[in-house]
Formats: structure tokens, sequence, C-alpha cells
């Protein structure tokens, strides 16, 4: 057995999707993103604690134009979506 409890059949499933699955574009027509992080801080009134807090937030941003971008349309600003 696999030791991430995969049966088989359960992985081609995952490799036959993957072979019609399409691929994220930048609207620069990029397809390769980098990881980065913002930071939201947190007011202690928010959230009861002692002080405020930092909380990390995983971003998106395209390598070759720098835009960041968001999959969440409730989230992003427009010009910021990559999906519209």
């Amino acid at each position: 057995m696999n030791k991430n409890n995969i049966t088989k059949e359960q992985m081609a499933m995952v490799q036959n999707a993957m072979k019609h699955a399409k691929d994220v574009l930048c609207e620069c027509g990029n397809d390769i993103f980098t990881q980065g992080q913002k930071f939201k801080k947190v007011s202690k009134l928010l959230i009861g604690t002692n002080e405020d807090q930092i909380v990390p937030i995983p971003t998106a941003i395209c390598s070759k134009c720098g835009l960041e971008v968001s999959f969440d349309e409730e989230v992003a600003p427009e010009e910021n979506r990559i999906i519209k």
C-alpha cells in the first residue's frame, strides 16, 4: 500500500484529471508563479488577546510581470484578479 494511503485507482484518476486540467495564466500570459506573503495586523480588540497580532497571508506573484494574483473574486481587487 502507498504510504499516503492512495490506491492505484485513485492515482490513475488524479493523473487522468491532470491531463485534462487547464493551466492558469496571468494576464500577461505567464504560467509560472512564486510564493509570497502579505502580513495583516489584527487588533487585539477583535481577537481578544493582550496584544495585536501579525498574521501571514499566502499569496502568488507572477514571475514574469510581478503582479500579485488572487483566485478569490471576493477578496482580490478587480485589477489583481487573473480569473475574471
